[in-house]
């Protein structure tokens, strides 16, 4: 199965980057160009959460 896009994330220059969530493996993904691999999360909300504080440190 392939990710699903979750949700918007924004930066903090106020762009906003697609967020993507594969349920069967949890990882999370951030479109920015191209898709870049954040992390695992068990549910949606953590995901998203991961992905504001991932684009925050970019």
């Amino acid at each position: 199965m392939s990710a699903q896009k979750i949700g918007w994330a924004k930066s903090c220059k106020g762009n906003k980057y697609e967020v993507f969530r594969n349920s069967m493996n949890r990882e999370v993904y951030v479109k920015k160009g191209e898709k870049y691999f954040i992390g695992k999360a068990t549910n949606a909300g953590q995901a998203m959460n991961m992905a504001e504080a991932w684009l925050r440190n970019k």
